[in-house]
């Protein structure tokens, strides 16, 4: 009698191994998928970071350059504050339409996130309930 009290006990405990492994490969499975997919949406989006960078970069000299050339111009026909004000709004409206400018296009990205292993997960789940 006493042995087959622990028959069912040792079946329940060996079920619930099997279902804990399951769910330790599934986690697994998944962590692998989004951290690939991760990846290949950074790797796409790569070259386009590093020419904003490099576009980042180049802005800056020529805005330098190019803010003390206007400063320049605009003493020969402004008191000195007018030009620096003039210097100073003029490429800060050009910066803000550039980030607008920006924003669309980044918009148009795919998200960060994995979203294609999202799905596939949420089918998984559900096809197992």
């Amino acid at each position: 009698m006493g042995q087959q009290s622990q028959e069912p006990t040792e079946r329940i405990a060996e079920a619930l191994g099997d279902v804990s492994e399951q769910t330790r490969r599934l986690v697994q499975q998944e962590v692998a998928s989004a951290r690939a997919e991760v990846i290949d949406r950074l790797e796409a989006a790569a070259p386009g970071i590093g020419l904003a960078g490099l576009s980042i970069g180049f802005g800056l000299v020529s805005a330098a350059s190019g803010y003390r050339l206007l400063l320049r111009i605009l003493e020969r026909f402004m008191p000195p504050t007018a030009a620096a004000l003039t210097a100073t709004v003029v490429p800060g409206g050009l910066a803000a339409a550039a980030a607008v400018a920006a924003r669309r296009t980044l918009s148009q990205a795919p998200p960060p996130f994995p979203a294609d292993t999202i799905a596939a997960t949420r089918q998984a789940v559900a096809e197992r309930s």
